[in-house]
């Protein structure tokens, strides 16, 4: 019995090792198997019985597990029948429980593009609920400084389900470069039905920043003022003078 993981860039089940499977919504300690290994000889078949014992108290959302078959390891050196694992996912739900479908957007990218190139905008979305979902879908809109769309574009439902505490990465294709400038790009993640889970925007500048141009400062003599105040008052003074003595300007 393993844990249940989920690889970030295509949504692939993967088997966790006891270490590594921390999640609160794990199965693998439920599920016992009465064979932990059987011998075949090419043409045989046998039956595994999983026994599943939920224990009590146990409430709300799913609980996950993967039974891996595996070719055991050769003692011999000799190679082993065949190479490839099989991992069996388990989905249990617990009757009565509430199911809770939400998600979280942790990262859009990229932050800067060269303009009139073809690029991918990433998503990444975490299930932050305890339930799964299938046929998760990425919808994109860029908008422009003015605020008028310029590029929409949608992926594909997810064909695996998102498991809870997992992360899975979308990628969207924008065919039609952007001009030199700043966008704002939305990236929503939504259920087949249309249901939101998740919702993140972000500013995306297309080439180089317009350069920032310096705005001289003007620059003022130190005293300036209080010189004028003086010569203003000096010539004040003089001319007070000049009356005082009945001086006439002949």
């Amino acid at each position: 019995m393993m844990g249940f993981g989920q690889s970030p860039g295509d949504g692939t089940y993967t088997a966790l090792d006891s270490a590594l499977d921390t999640s609160p919504y794990s199965a693998r300690p439920f599920i016992m198997i009465d064979q932990p290994a059987v011998y075949l000889k090419p043409g045989d078949r046998a039956d595994v019985t999983a026994t599943i014992s939920i224990p009590s108290g146990t409430r709300d959302g799913g609980r996950y597990a993967i039974i891996l078959v595996h070719p055991a390891a050769a003692t011999s050196g000799a190679p082993t029948a065949f190479a490839t694992a099989v991992a069996i996912p388990v989905f249990l739900t617990v009757k009565g429980g509430t199911a809770t479908e939400t998600g979280e957007i942790s990262a859009i990218e990229p932050a800067t593009v060269e303009p009139g190139q073809s690029f991918q905008v990433i998503t990444t979305f975490s299930n932050t609920g305890n339930y799964h979902y299938y046929g998760a879908v990425n919808n994109v809109t860029i908008l422009d400084e003015k605020g008028m769309v310029v590029a929409t574009v949608r992926t594909e439902p997810l064909s695996r389900a998102i498991i809870p505490g997992q992360s899975v990465t979308f990628r969207n294709m924008i065919g039609t470069g952007l001009q030199q400038g700043n966008y704002l790009v939305t990236s929503r993640i939504e259920k087949q039905d249309g249901a939101l889970l998740a919702e993140k925007m972000k500013t995306l500048q297309a080439g180089n920043p317009a350069p920032v141009r310096a705005t001289p400062v003007p620059t003022t003599i130190p005293g300036f003022g209080a010189l004028t105040a003086l010569i203003g008052i000096s010539i004040m003074l003089y001319g007070t003078l000049w009356s005082g003595k009945g001086g006439k300007g002949r």
